[in-house]
């Protein structure tokens, strides 16, 4: 028996949907050791804590919080600056959102919190929208943050994932979230690439404006040159790409602020380097008398550092080589913007410090491999279900099943009182129906009685024209 006979006289073809393949790529990826000033360990968990949920609640925005139930909760928690007033017992060990994509997960007895957040591409990043919505088509974005304690510090780990149909045609641009910049301003808290000495956090001061600057690491002695070299340059710890800068950008300036007619200060344009390059790479400057101690002589592997940066040429530095000692992917940068210097022609026309910057955002878009010191959502769950014993309800999850009841309950008494206030507005309808079917049967009673009453009278009249024509004799 044929298909045509089963299916009658036309075989109806199948379609299928196809399934869009999709890439995943990083576009963001650092980790941080965030350091007290003036404060305590604790205090610096609870105040970067504190960071992220004021960005969560920005970007989720004060309007939905406040209509929203299920965002309530984010109403609890208090500013930064008023950290002294928030305690880690009111962090929810468990949250999974529904309105929103968000997850978290919090290990009071190892002072851990990870964040997760999934999100669909919000175009804002597109000036033409309508002409480039096409190539961003299904994009979405994956955020993990996590923040840690141990003893002298607190690490703070994020990683921003690009998922998107693979038919896309450019890769999306790398972002750095906002609470990082939060925190590295932050005076209580000092900032330093994880597993890299405190020594090389940058120097946070204002200027005679007072404007928050940031100084880069300055290589000025002899034993400051042995330190970068050994602690930063070569340390296997680090991740983030180093840019080599040479002592002439100390004299260079962006331009100058004015107020009211009079110049105030000029604006140096490696400060502006170091804040656009944070969480992205580390930025030296060596002055000239240290070249000799940092690159030595009898080192001809990098001799060409100590060429490169004794004239005016910005070095960007990934890793050296372990078994070459030669520098893997370095790029040079005249300051003299040469184009004879620059090899990739989309930097032709932007300056040395730009070229800079924008090789440091490139960094992290498409790497793999990055070590993470705190545990994201998942690893940390992980951790905390291998450390569980299966027949045993631990604190954690005793708290994580009062947190879910509470949240059902609220549910439920939002859904009673709503209950509650709907069979009061149809009480109330009810009573004006009543109240005016009743009026309406006062009226027609009230009606029916004047008409009975103008019968009477109409009668009653009659009665007396008929007696008075029958006096008169009229009939």
């Amino acid at each position: 028996m044929t298909n045509q006979n089963v299916l009658g006289n036309t075989e109806k073809q199948a379609t299928y949907a196809h399934i869009t393949p999709y890439r995943q790529y990083t576009i963001f990826d650092v980790s941080v050791d965030l350091y007290p000033n003036d404060i305590g360990v604790e205090d610096v968990l609870k105040k970067s804590f504190l960071h992220v949920i004021h960005w969560l609640k920005k970007r989720i925005g004060q309007d939905e919080i406040q209509k929203t139930q299920e965002l309530q909760w984010l109403k609890d928690y208090p500013e930064p600056e008023d950290f002294k007033d928030f305690s880690l017992d009111m962090i929810y060990n468990f949250r999974n959102l529904e309105v929103i994509d968000v997850r978290t997960f919090f290990m009071k007895e190892e002072k851990s919190w990870a964040l997760k957040i999934t999100e669909p591409d919000n175009l804002t990043h597109l000036k033409n929208r309508d002409a480039k919505v096409s190539e961003v088509g299904g994009r979405y974005y994956i955020t993990d943050i996590a923040l840690r304690e141990s003893e002298n510090c607190v690490t703070l780990s994020v990683e921003t994932r690009c998922k998107e149909p693979s038919g896309n045609t450019d890769r999306a641009t790398s972002f750095r979230p906002s609470f990082i910049k939060r925190i590295f301003w932050d005076d209580n808290i000092s900032m330093t690439e994880a597993g890299l000495s405190r020594d090389f956090a940058y120097e946070i001061f204002y200027d005679n404006t007072s404007r928050k600057r940031a100084r880069p690491i300055l290589v000025a002695d002899e034993t400051m040159a042995n330190r970068v070299r050994k602690e930063l340059l070569e340390n296997p710890n680090r991740q983030l790409p180093v840019l080599l800068c040479p002592e002439k950008v100390l004299d260079l300036k962006l331009d100058m602020r004015h107020h009211r007619g009079e110049m105030l200060i000029y604006l140096d344009e490696i400060y502006r380097v170091v804040i656009d390059t944070m969480a992205y790479a580390t930025v030296v400057v060596v002055k000239d008398e240290c070249l000799d101690a940092l690159f030595p002589q009898n080192d001809g592997d990098r001799l060409e550092y100590y060429d490169l940066l004794e004239d005016d040429y910005f070095i960007y530095h990934s890793k050296f080589n372990a078994k070459t000692g030669l520098p893997e992917y370095p790029f040079y940068c005249s300051l003299e913007n040469n184009k004879e210097d620059i090899t990739d022609r989309e930097f032709l026309d932007i300056s040395a410090f730009e070229t800079m910057v924008t090789y440091a955002h490139r960094y992290p878009v498409g790497r793999i491999g990055f070590q993470h010191a705190a545990l994201f959502y998942r690893e940390l769950k992980k951790h905390f279900y291998a450390q569980s014993d299966p027949n045993v309800i631990t604190q954690v999850e005793f708290e994580s099943m009062q947190h879910e009841l509470a949240d059902w309950k609220e549910k439920c008494e939002s859904a009673d009182s709503l209950a509650r206030e709907r069979e009061k507005q149809l009480k109330d309808l009810q009573g004006l129906i009543d109240e005016k079917l009743k009026k309406d049967t006062l009226e027609k009673e009230a009606r029916k009685e004047a008409e009975d009453q103008f019968r009477k009278e109409l009668l009653s009249y009659k009665a007396k024209i008929h007696e008075l024509e029958h006096q008169l004799g009229i009939y």
